[in-house]
């Protein structure tokens, strides 16, 4: 019996010398550019990252403020701009040409299920501040956090796929709790 993982490895060892032979110059420059294009491209997504972690710090301040009966006004002002920020990184990543990185495809997907997600929980936690304030147990929390639970594995693997994309372009790499 073949086993298809050692059948299936040959080829990939073969066009994995091949891309090696390209990134390390033996080839014609015009084989590079698909490389220098696709590290734009992993900028770009590193981008959009940075921005997503940058709001993480400003979301956990309102959580704080929001579960302790803090500043619910500024709370939910936070969640409202998280949720219009959170959705522009969701369209931005969405309109990115992945022609020169097409192996990001997978990435993208998961980083905008895991905005849009994370945009509905934002939204869903200004309101737990606005209609039901200082009330831990309300069902308007509740929602909230189970809109933010199911963004998790979204942002998890986007962070897996992500890793694996910046040790090629030798960017950082991230955890799912950073978007």
């Amino acid at each position: 019996t073949t086993d298809p993982d050692t059948t299936s490895a040959e080829p990939q060892d073969q066009s994995e010398n091949a891309d090696a032979q390209g990134a390390s110059g033996e080839e014609s420059d015009s084989d590079n550019e698909p490389s220098d294009q696709g590290s734009e491209i992993a900028s770009s997504i590193y981008g959009l990252i940075q921005d997503s972690s940058r709001d993480k710090a400003n979301i956990q301040a309102a959580a704080r403020e929001l579960t302790s009966c803090g500043d619910l006004d500024g709370a939910a002002a936070t969640f409202d701009a998280a949720e219009t920020s959170r959705n522009t990184l969701a369209k931005r990543a969405g309109e990115l040409d992945l022609s020169t990185l097409p192996a990001a495809a997978p990435l993208v997907d998961e980083l905008v299920q895991a905005w849009r997600y994370s945009a509905q929980a934002d939204a869903a936690f200004a309101d737990a501040a606005r209609e039901s304030p200082c009330d831990n147990s309300s069902s308007e929390l509740a929602a909230a956090t189970d809109l933010s639970t199911q963004s998790h594995p979204h942002k998890d693997e986007a962070a897996r796929l992500w890793n694996e994309l910046a040790d090629r372009f030798e960017l950082p790499t991230i955890t799912g709790s950073q978007l």
